[in-house]
């Protein structure tokens, strides 16, 4: 009898583990992605800057 309700509530909730998965993960998988973009920008303006100020020291030694 125990078995036979268990299967029932698995058989029933047997796409809600995706639907869950998208609803929970999604946000903070778009979130990660929008701030790991940020911080790659910012470590690019760095680096460029770094280069400009060594070409600029380049150009008049």
């Amino acid at each position: 009898m125990k078995m036979r309700v268990t299967r029932v509530i698995f058989k029933k909730s047997s796409g809600s583990a995706i639907a869950e998965f998208l609803i929970f993960t999604l946000p903070f998988f778009t979130a990660f992605l929008i701030i790991l973009t940020h911080v790659q920008y910012k470590a690019m303006t760095i680096i460029e800057s770094n280069n400009l100020a060594r070409q600029a020291v380049r150009a008049f030694v």
